[in-house]
């Protein structure tokens, strides 16, 4: 039994996920159906980098943490993979010693991006790895291959710049 502010799943498309509606009127029609009026409701992927609470506090508002792989049948965490093992790692010459000069040709070679003496503070570093993860939720939403197995991409890129 269906009453006014309850929330209900809403399909409109058989490859499209489930939405989530709040019914705002319900109306019987002359042939004896009923018929709702649903008001929309926002569904985001859950960020790991804000508390749940930023989402239970808001009206309409629901989260996810996972996402339904059709191919395989179950629910997977949806998160970029993290690459680790020799494979993804650069290989560095030795440091020069003190007065040795460095004979390569400085514009062939990789831009320095970290100094572990740097004067960024904590709290600046997480800032920057909010925006890396936007970025990247956003890479992936485009990626066709990505968006088609996991269509939810494209709500999260909306948010992820």
């Amino acid at each position: 039994m269906y009453q006014v502010g309850d929330y209900v799943y809403f399909e409109n498309s058989s490859s499209n996920p489930y939405l989530i509606r709040r019914i705002e009127e319900l109306n019987k029609t002359a042939s004896g159906n009923v018929e709702a009026k649903v008001g929309k409701c926002s569904v985001a992927l859950l960020n790991e980098t804000e508390s749940v609470l930023t989402y239970l506090d808001k009206e309409d508002t629901f989260f996810y943490s996972l996402v339904y792989d059709p191919s395989l049948k179950t629910l997977l965490v949806d998160k970029g993979e993290i690459r680790v093992g020799p494979r993804y790692q650069a290989d560095f010459p030795e440091m020069l010693l003190e007065g040795e000069t460095d004979e390569r040709e400085q514009s062939k070679l990789e831009v320095k991006v970290w100094d572990p003496n740097s004067p960024l503070t904590d709290r600046q570093i997480d800032q920057f790895l909010v925006v890396a993860r936007a970025v990247g939720t956003f890479a992936r939403a485009l990626d066709c291959s990505s968006s088609v197995r996991q269509p939810s991409l494209h709500m999260s890129a909306v948010a992820a710049p």
